[in-house]
């Protein structure tokens, strides 16, 4: 005997199309961020795991007002990569943090998706 239904078939989010402009990677890679602190205008250099990766870019949390969207920021992962960044867009995070999007800018090395097109 069919059961009643109470919700739309296909669910409404079944079909969303993605449109970013580069595949995302949810995955959890150290890396250590360096720059010029906003505010203080002193040199900082903090470690940082990443949330997503695309081929030109990366996602991570820092402290809360460490820099601005549209600074620039170098991002290293140990001795093989080095990215120059600019920091594209910033949300709140969780507790004292931010949550930054950046873009490479300039690269040294490999990235970890630089073979995906």
């Amino acid at each position: 005997m069919p059961q009643n239904v109470d919700h739309a078939f296909p669910p409404p989010n079944l079909f969303v199309v993605e449109r970013r402009k580069e595949y995302r990677l949810d995955i959890k890679i150290p890396v250590v961020v360096s720059g010029i602190d906003s505010k203080k205008l002193v040199r900082y250099e903090v470690k940082a795991v990443t949330k997503n990766v695309t081929r030109n870019g990366a996602c991570f949390e820092l402290t809360r007002g460490l820099v601005r969207e549209g600074s620039t920021l170098t991002l290293t992962l140990g001795k093989k990569f080095e990215a120059k960044c600019r920091v594209i867009w910033i949300s709140e995070g969780a507790g004292n943090l931010d949550l930054l999007g950046v873009e490479f800018v300039s690269v040294k090395g490999q990235w970890v998706l630089y073979d995906i097109k």
